[in-house]
């Protein structure tokens, strides 16, 4: 199924999934309208949101230097349904774990785009660190890339292992509006430590 809202995404589309263009850096792989019902806070009625999503796909390298492809998905919302201004458009980047639609929509009904990763392997693109982190820091350097995301409203966030990941994120790529690390494993080391012992008694 093919969206028919913000047709204007293929502007950043390459055939070729492992270009490096710098204006076409996603290869979009599919797309479809998605109708979602919000109720506001503090609300009772529900209102429609006339969305869309976009799946895609993007080059990168992993620490061993080895080309890999990233997998994506985008949240469009109704307020950029036409094309947007250039560098106008608020921009959400869920780290490490996919964040669906429904977690979403809140965003969505403040016109702000939201990007997650998505259907990755647990060899590169769901593992904390390695080839994981390189798959994170390169989602959060493509949000960039884009050119109707305004560079002054990017946020990342993260919980548990999104959240470790969102601190080396923040450290790594700067600046950023806001960078929400929700429990991050503070110490990896200590946590797997944990891990390990706790599962002698599971």
């Amino acid at each position: 199924m093919r969206a028919t809202r913000h047709t204007w995404m293929t502007d950043f589309h390459a055939d070729n999934p492992y270009s490096l263009s710098l204006t076409r850096p996603i290869t979009i792989v599919e797309s479809e309208d998605v109708d979602v019902e919000y109720t506001a806070p503090g609300e009772t009625e529900s209102r429609t949101l006339a969305c869309s999503v976009y799946e895609f796909i993007f080059p990168y390298r992993d620490q061993d230097r080895q080309p890999r492809i990233g997998r994506a998905r985008m949240y469009l919302p109704p307020a950029i349904e036409s094309r947007p201004a250039r560098r106008s458009v608020p921009t959400l980047l869920s780290i490490h774990y996919e964040f669906g639609i429904d977690g979403s929509k809140r965003y969505l009904a403040e016109g702000w785009v939201v990007i997650t990763p998505y259907g990755g392997g647990d060899d590169h693109m769901f593992n904390l660190v390695g080839s994981g982190m390189d798959h994170t820091l390169e989602m959060a350097k493509l949000v960039r890339r884009l050119g109707f995301v305004d560079l002054q409203r990017i946020g990342w966030f993260g919980g548990s292992a999104g959240g470790y990941q969102c601190l080396i994120t923040a450290e790594s790529i700067w600046p950023v509006a806001a960078a929400v690390a929700n429990v991050p494993l503070s110490d990896l080391e200590y946590n797997l430590e944990c891990i390990e012992w706790s599962e002698r008694y599971n």
